[in-house]
């Protein structure tokens, strides 16, 4: 989905912090090929050493940390497959991608990349609906581990909320618990906090585990949150229309672009690995 407030003009009306230099050094585009299609969301599987990344007409492909194409895979839905984030989650070792509008959450084998369940996204925290129906959909999605947790863990995804937004499609930082333990094939996903956020249109979402915060992408600014959303700094990020990040165990960083490509860069010691 397209952008088109910054997250920065978000933060300066609000007197937050100001947006600071990009902290890193662009390397190039590993997808310069674009054999993956209007990509809009990726994650760095820790296990496999590999990036996984997903875009808006149901494709998911593999890739090594350097470009090479290990696995691709169009997958055909019964809605609109516009995969717009993805996550992977440590107790299951499976993939989590999210489906704009459907409000859905695909959970999908890394190996051959097929569906194993789906997970459909309540719309309500108690009487209170949070997802409008037809609104503008959910965006990025990261998985936060906690081994006191019954499921492992939980998700946290973004609600792209605009400036001018009904209060039951605001922008948001939801937490979300997923039953990885259940066996059924398709199955419901709970709302456990909804956090408005002070920026817009956010599209991607990464947790950090050494400054266990939130990294949460704009059109064209990242920016580093606290669990709860509040934000703590922003930076600008290069490229035109950024949508999806990922974080390596190398230090850095790749932003994929729903016009195509994956930018690789390699970041300042503020952001370590995952």
């Amino acid at each position: 989905m397209a952008f088109c407030v910054l997250c920065a003009t978000a933060v300066s009306a609000n007197a937050g912090p100001r947006v600071l230099d990009f902290p890193g050094a662009v390397l190039g585009d590993i997808d310069e090929d674009r054999r993956l299609p209007e990509p809009s969301g990726a994650v760095y599987h820790t296990v496999r050493g590999t990036l996984f990344v997903v875009g808006d007409e149901g494709d998911i492909g593999e890739l090594s940390v350097d470009g090479e194409l290990l696995n691709h895979r169009k997958l055909e839905m019964e809605y609109p497959a516009d995969f717009e984030g993805v996550t992977w989650a440590a107790p299951t070792g499976m993939l989590y991608v999210i489906v704009e509008m459907a409000d859905r959450i695909l959970e999908v084998d890394p190996e051959d990349l097929t569906v194993e369940r789906e997970f459909i996204v309540e719309r309500t925290v108690g009487d209170e609906t949070v997802i409008a129906e037809g609104g503008q959909g959910l965006e990025g999605i990261t998985f936060v581990a906690d081994t006191a947790d019954p499921d492992g863990g939980t998700f946290y995804v973004v609600n792209q909320g605009f400036e001018d937004s009904d209060a039951d499609d605001a922008s948001a930082v939801l937490q979300l618990r997923l039953p990885l333990r259940e066996k059924k094939d398709v199955l419901t996903a709970s709302i456990l906090r909804h956090m408005r956020l002070p920026v817009f249109n956010v599209a991607a979402a990464h947790y950090d585990t050494h400054s266990t915060e939130l990294y949460l992408l704009g059109d064209g600014v990242l920016c580093r949150a606290s669990m709860d959303g509040d934000i703590r700094e922003t930076y600008h990020v290069p490229g035109d229309d950024p949508e999806g990040l990922a974080f390596d165990a190398s230090g850095h960083m790749y932003l994929v672009h729903d016009s195509g490509g994956v930018v690789k860069a390699k970041m300042s010691e503020l952001f370590r690995a995952p």
